[in-house]
């Protein structure tokens, strides 16, 4: 492998920093929302805070069309990550990260 192609594989395992960051604006956005919109609560759990804006505002409240917004940014960024550890273990196992 050329080291410009090594150097794109890295890249693309370091776009985990920028998508952990997503995970983490999203659950402190909805815990804002959950605050809020919703039982006036800060839960830890992104599922948690859409549900309870829901409970509280109703599934067709604008509120909640934005939470189910930040949540779906949330669940896209997760899966992302997980794409990008499985490829990252793929990797490890056929030693790409020895030198």
């Amino acid at each position: 492998m050329t080291r410009k192609e090594r150097a794109t594989v890295q890249s693309f395992i370091n776009k985990l920093s920028e998508l952990d960051k997503i995970e983490h604006e999203t659950l402190e956005t909805l815990k804002d929302m959950c605050e809020t919109y919703g039982d006036g609560n800060r839960w830890c759990s992104w599922k948690t805070c859409l549900d309870k804006i829901a409970e509280a505002s109703g599934i067709d409240s604008l509120e909640y069309r934005r939470a189910e917004v930040v949540y779906e940014r949330f669940i896209k960024a997760s899966a992302q990550m997980d794409l990008i550890r499985a490829f990252g273990g793929e990797l490890a196992e056929i030693g790409f990260w020895k030198n």
